[in-house]
């Protein structure tokens, strides 16, 4: 009996650019905004290039927390949902007989 294959997609996390996809395209489209805002209305070119190199900067940081951990931020925004403790509650429909 063959095994039946398994999809790359259920087990390979989603990547653009060597970073998660969603971590990565904010990262990269906050800079670029920064950087046009910059660049057109302060004429600020020396600012424009810092924050070109900081998003460089940023990308290489995020690369390597998705080498690290791919799921690092599916992580974090699933345990902020968490508490430290539930409160208990009475069920209003009655407890159990036996």
């Amino acid at each position: 009996m063959r095994p039946a294959p398994i999809s790359k997609s259920l087990y390979r996390p989603v990547t653009w650019m060597g970073m998660e996809r969603v971590p990565g395209a904010l990262w990269i489209i906050m800079t670029a905004i920064l950087s046009l805002m910059g660049f057109m209305y302060a004429k600020a070119y020396i600012t424009t290039l810092i924050l070109v190199a900081l998003a460089g900067v940023g990308v290489s940081v995020l690369r390597r927390i998705t080498e690290y951990d791919a799921a690092f931020f599916k992580v974090i925004i699933q345990r902020k949902n968490y508490q430290d403790s539930y409160p208990s509650y009475t069920s209003s429909k009655g407890g159990r007989d036996g």
